[in-house]
């Protein structure tokens, strides 16, 4: 179980069973009013309740939180492929040496 103070775990609330400063009684403890009151304003929304709130934004921004580690480790990758790639080509004319080959000064084939 994290203790931290706010801040320093990365997470508002510490899990513990005890009476909030929310007015009700919650399986954590919110750290500041600012939560409390976003944590109620969000289970009044879809009519949850604020453990169903609370459960709900951690699973989501942990869903957000892997994906975007997932997409920088296939942006990684893709990069790693493209480096590969680039050194298995062979040198040759540039796009501009291979129109100038193909058209005449106007533009139409040669």
């Amino acid at each position: 179980m994290d203790r931290r103070p706010p801040g320093e775990s990365g997470v508002d609330f510490a899990v513990r069973p005890t009476r909030l400063g929310c007015g009700k009684s919650y399986e954590s403890e919110h750290r500041d009013e600012e939560t409390c009151r976003l944590v109620r304003e969000l289970a009044s929304l879809p009519g949850a309740t604020t453990t169903e709130a609370i459960t709900d934004s951690v699973r989501d921004r942990l869903e957000r939180e892997k994906r975007r580690r997932n997409d920088a480790t296939l942006i990684a990758d893709i990069r790693a492929i493209g480096e590969r790639c680039a050194k298995a080509l062979r040198p040759g004319p540039s796009s501009a040496e291979i129109g100038d080959f193909l058209y005449d000064e106007r533009g139409f084939p040669k």
